[in-house]
């Protein structure tokens, strides 16, 4: 899992965190916030939450549009 003092920080860039990965490599703390900008420039929500006994979860929202009404095409 990852503590809550850290967080807020996760998916900022070049951030990797105090903990060792299970392979002992660190990343360089690009791909979570390669992830939020993807998401976010498409309109959506990302973040982490905690998963019960222990880890996380990563989670995004994005918004669905009716293709049809956009395009202007009738039903």
């Amino acid at each position: 899992g990852i503590v809550d003092e850290e967080k807020p920080y996760v998916f900022d860039m070049f951030y990797n965190g105090s903990h060792e990965r299970g392979d002992h490599r660190r990343g360089m703390g690009l791909g979570l916030a390669l992830c939020k900008s993807i998401v976010e420039a498409h309109g959506g929500r990302i973040g982490v939450r905690d998963a019960c006994p222990h880890g996380c979860i990563f989670w995004f929202t994005l918004p669905a549009l009716d293709m049809a009404s956009t395009l202007g095409l009738k039903r």
